[in-house]
């Protein structure tokens, strides 16, 4: 999801499901330490990444629950 700004992010998204132990003003302080104003000015685009299961050998790989690795 493409956003005008940060506020804009962390309103629409959540502050919480961004960085669960900083709070949003903190959050937005911190992006704005890294981009400045010409930088947040392009607009700011919000991904979700979902965790994967590792297959083992002879089984698919699934979606949900967190990643494991093969027992070695």
């Amino acid at each position: 999801m493409w956003v005008a700004d940060f506020e804009t992010l962390l309103d629409s998204e959540g502050a919480a499901n961004i960085n669960p132990t900083a709070t949003r003003d903190e959050q937005l302080a911190n992006i704005r330490a890294i981009y400045p104003p010409d930088k947040e000015h392009l607009g700011a685009l919000a991904i979700e990444i979902a965790l994967r299961k590792v297959a083992r050998e002879g089984q698919p790989a699934g979606l949900d629950g967190p990643a494991s690795a093969p027992s070695g």
